[in-house]
């Protein structure tokens, strides 16, 4: 039997909305500037780290909030946090 893991959800949207709140966070911009790959970045670092979330469970959360993204895309983002941190 498979066991999937679960993220708190409740916790995941008061994320989400005080990330809005501080940073303008527009969930469903599609560009591809770096500042808005920045700031995508960022808030999927938020998500893993306060969460618990990996990159198949910020895809689905993403993508229950209209945000269509997938597991792929989350995670080459993750892997380049150093760089946009610098």
């Amino acid at each position: 039997m498979k066991h999937r893991l679960h993220y708190k959800e409740e916790i995941a949207n008061e994320l989400l909305d005080n990330y809005i709140k501080l940073t303008g966070f527009d969930l469903h911009s599609r560009q591809r500037r770096p500042e808005d790959a920045y700031i995508r970045c960022l808030f999927y670092k938020i998500l893993k780290d306060l969460n618990d979330m990996n990159d198949r469970m910020i895809a689905e959360f993403l993508g229950a909030k209209g945000r269509k993204t997938n597991r792929v895309s989350v995670y080459q983002a993750l892997t380049k946090v150093e760089t946009y941190y610098t």
